[in-house]
């Protein structure tokens, strides 16, 4: 897991809001992120259109537990600054903390198109595919992380996963269209042998 981090903000014609900033800086390192949440809600007040502060505050937000009172701020800094590829990660984690995977989806796609190399969201992204059991979207972002790093053991064991759920589908529609056929029989029989069920595999075949 990446640890994540505030963006670092300069105010040089406010010296009040650079020692808010550094305030803020120094609760988010030390781990008091509901201290950092307070500052940086503050400097909003001062600077309400700044994106880099709506993603501070969000982040702040997302680490200190309140994932719902993320994800304003989070939406609030990509619609200001698109490119802005850690807001949509953070985005789309705390949508998976609200146990939303569908909702995490466009995020972790953004973030993953701006960063194709961050290990972090195109796992993320994986995994989520994963579990709403788009297979086939999965499997390419399980092989891009296998190519990031060869020795990820989440790729490998993310690709078993996926090759399993896409031959449960096809069996599933084998199935529903060729009932009795030697296809299903032949199917089922090696399902048979797999599990160690060997009278019941000789009767399939």
């Amino acid at each position: 897991f990446l640890l994540l981090t505030a963006l670092t903000l300069s105010f040089p014609q406010a010296p009040d809001a650079a020692a808010l900033s550094k305030q803020a800086k120094a609760a988010m390192t030390s781990g008091r992120y509901g201290d950092a949440a307070r500052i940086y809600r503050e400097l909003l007040r001062l600077y309400p259109e700044d994106p880099g502060l709506k993603f501070n505050l969000g982040m702040a937000e997302f680490q200190a537990g309140n994932f719902r009172g993320a994800i304003p701020q989070l939406k609030a800094a990509v619609k200001a600054q698109p490119k802005l590829a850690p807001a949509w990660l953070v985005l789309g984690m705390a949508h998976l903390k609200l146990d939303e995977p569908a909702a995490a989806v466009d995020p972790l796609e953004r973030s993953v198109g701006l960063e194709p190399r961050n290990p972090l969201a195109v796992f993320e992204l994986a995994d989520t595919l994963l579990s709403l059991k788009r297979f086939d979207d999965a499997t390419a972002h399980f092989q891009a992380l296998a190519d990031l790093d060869p020795k990820d053991p989440r790729a490998w064991y993310g690709l078993g996963r996926c090759h399993l759920g896409l031959m449960r589908q096809a069996f599933d529609r084998l199935e529903q269209t060729a009932p009795g056929t030697p296809w299903h029989a032949a199917l089922l029989g090696r399902s048979r042998l797999e599990q160690q069920q060997f009278g019941s595999a000789y009767y399939c075949f």
